[in-house]
């Protein structure tokens, strides 16, 4: 019986890839043969359509990047750049603040009830 990977396993080796063609075409000098093999393998695991689609998005982000660049807009504040990470932390780590937060809540409730 074949095994077959599961959807994590292939979608690692696929961002594996993709990470991959994307180092390769930004190093500096490029290296043409590096980023062929690494398109290639791209290619294989995705399919042509895959190589297009990277290629968009690479295209997007540059020409967004040129765009601002050209606008003169400064870069974000130490203080603006802190409460945004704040912020993602908060909402990455939710679930487990929520957790600690209601235990935190029913433990102090538990205690004034205890007390009467």
């Amino acid at each position: 019986m074949k095994k077959v990977a599961s959807c994590s396993q292939t979608d690692s080796i696929r961002e594996s890839a993709l990470r991959d063609l994307g180092v390769a075409v930004a190093t500096r000098p490029l290296n043409l043969d590096k980023i062929r093999l690494a398109m290639d393998e791209v290619k294989k695991i995705g399919g042509e359509e895959l190589v297009v689609e990277m290629a968009a998005t690479a295209g997007a982000f540059n020409c967004i990047t040129l765009v601002v660049d050209a606008s003169c807009r400064k870069t974000e504040s130490d203080t603006y750049l802190r409460i945004a990470r704040t912020v993602m932390t908060i909402l990455k780590h939710r679930r487990t603040i929520g957790v600690v937060s209601a235990s935190v809540v029913t433990a102090f409730i538990a205690s004034k009830l205890v007390k009467r």
